[in-house]
């Protein structure tokens, strides 16, 4: 029998591209399963993000309402400088300007303690949103999910025409036995398991 060099180096070139591909292929991890997650309502749940957010709106509160009071206080001022004195009298003058002066500085400390609040609220989302990263990321690596969608649960308001609009534009128009939305916030509670199995079934869009 002849022997073709030619033809044999062609096929054992075809083998070890093939073993390659194969090798390739049995390496990599079977796609899992895609899940979803209603993110406003973990927020909405989650206790230890609330406590934060009603101390922050307290602190807002009692900011604007002090703010309010010393504007007003400046305000009864001015008034006291129109009855006693003319209005082209240098005491009249010293004391509007003091008065602006004061004004300028409530205003500066106000804003600043507005945004110091609101650095704050922003911490706490970015912590509230770290941790739920964190717990959903486990829980899918414990149940074969590869993917997490953002999900809404609420029902969507026929009466308000932003809700209406924001609800038609959702991404996951069906799911069903694949939200683990009650699983996270029971391990970010405290109150579930960490061996706690995701919901069964796939999601359907």
């Amino acid at each position: 029998m002849k022997f073709n060099l030619t033809k044999t180096l062609f096929l054992a070139a075809v083998v070890t591209v093939a073993g390659v591909f194969n090798g390739t292929t049995s390496a990599q991890q079977t796609p899992g399963r895609i899940c979803v997650l209603d993110v406003a309502k973990v927020f909405k749940d989650n206790p230890t993000f609330q406590a934060e957010m009603e101390q922050i709106r307290t602190e807002a509160a009692s900011l604007k309402s002090n703010v309010e009071q010393q504007f007003a206080a400046l305000q009864k001022e001015a008034e006291k400088l129109e009855q006693q004195f003319k209005s082209d009298s240098p005491e009249r003058r010293d004391g509007e300007s003091k008065l602006v002066q004061q004004q300028a500085v409530l205003q500066t400390k106000a804003r600043q303690a507005e945004a110091d609040l609101l650095t704050r609220e922003a911490k706490a989302y970015l912590k509230t949103y770290r941790e739920m990263e964190t717990v959903v990321a486990k829980i899918a690596e414990e149940n074969n999910v590869s993917m997490v969608l953002r999900y809404e649960s609420a029902p969507i308001n026929e009466e308000d025409r932003n809700d209406v609009i924001k609800g038609v534009n959702r991404q996951v128009v069906y799911q069903k036995y694949s939200d683990l939305t009650s699983l996270v916030h029971q391990q970010m509670s405290g109150t579930g398991t960490a061996s706690a199995a995701a919901p069964s079934g796939t999601r359907k869009q």
